[in-house]
């Protein structure tokens, strides 16, 4: 009953929301709950499958007893507790997954890669800050995130306004259509060993974590290629004059960074709708596709724009080579 209600409006709504509620709590209480994504996330999850959400959520504690029992020693792992977490958080979130599909807990056609890194980006707040105090902010914050959408959806189908437009113009084109990833857990875990090889050769992060894959799919279509880019483009304008006028930085900055690369999905979906182009411009509905546009515009601004433009393309050409090789090898995946 629940995953009928998760339509592509009502997850960006949530994820929306619980940005918002993230940044107003951390600039009140000075403590992050979980994760700037995380309450929107936590409530798509919990949307999707309770099962899978309470999964992620159990898993995060225990990735973090391991991280600081086995893998803080080492100077370099130190530094970087987020790449060695989200590394963990991929490996054992698919384990999982793939044993609740086989036990029937989890349909396979359910598109779990929102999950997969949940575990990791809550254990590393949690290994930041104090963790009775994140995990008190991140309940409020999703509780929040859950009871604004409900009113919401509640308020937007009293005025008749349909908030399942998009999942039913994607429906034309089959019965799921998301992005093509070739064996996604495997293409995700080599995207984040790229991108930590380069952060350690370099200082300076290509983007996302473990966005690339994302982006290559992307590249590879012209029509969404184009739409990225501009997106990318424009989400970075946006940035650097909020930025100039009002001096929104640090995790403001990526916040507006995620607001932005929503609207800009959310308006370039109805603007093809309206128009009648027969088109999927970010092919099919992923929330990832909007983290890595709002990743990307945020590390162009953070960083200087010629020195991380270039790891970013080694990241994506390495991330499209990955997705050759893996179609040929496996193609079954």
């Amino acid at each position: 009953m629940l995953q009928a209600i998760s339509t592509p409006e009502v997850q960006r709504l949530a994820l929306a929301y619980g940005t918002l509620l993230a940044l107003a709590y951390k600039e009140r209480m000075g403590i992050l709950p979980g994760g700037i994504i995380v309450p929107g996330l936590v409530v798509v999850l919990g949307l999707l499958s309770p099962l899978w959400c309470l999964t992620g959520l159990v898993l995060a504690p225990l990735l973090l007893l391991v991280y600081r029992r086995w893998l803080q020693r080492p100077e370099h792992i130190r530094r970087s507790p987020m790449y060695f977490l989200a590394g963990l958080s991929l490996l054992v979130s698919n384990l999982v997954a793939l044993a609740y599909i086989r036990l029937g807990w989890l349909p396979p056609s359910l598109d779990e890669l929102s999950g997969t890194l949940l575990p990791g980006i809550l254990a590393c707040t949690l290994h930041r800050q104090q963790p009775a105090r994140v995990l008190r902010g991140l309940a409020l914050t999703t509780l929040a995130t859950a009871v604004l959408l409900l009113l919401t959806v509640l308020l937007l189908q009293h005025l008749g306004i349909d908030l399942d437009v998009i999942a039913r113009a994607y429906a034309a084109y089959g019965p799921e259509p998301v992005l093509r990833l070739q064996a996604h857990g495997l293409s995700f875990a080599l995207a984040l060993l790229v991108g930590f090889l380069l952060y350690r050769s370099s200082g300076l992060r290509p983007g996302g974590y473990v966005v690339a894959p994302v982006a290559a799919a992307l590249l590879r279509q012209t029509t969404s290629a184009v739409f990225l880019i501009l997106g990318c483009a424009l989400v970075m304008a946006m940035l650097r004059l909020l930025e100039a006028q009002s001096l929104t930085v640090g995790l403001r900055r990526y916040g507006a960074a995620l607001l932005f690369s929503i609207l800009w999905v959310w308006g370039v979906e109805l603007w093809c709708l309206q128009r009648g182009v027969a088109v999927l411009p970010f092919q099919g509905n992923h929330l990832f596709v909007i983290i890595a546009m709002a990743s990307y515009a945020n590390d162009l601004v953070l960083q200087p724009p010629r020195r991380v433009l270039p790891l970013m393309a080694v990241s994506v050409l390495v991330a499209l080579a990955v997705q050759q090789l893996l179609a040929l090898l496996l193609p079954q995946y």
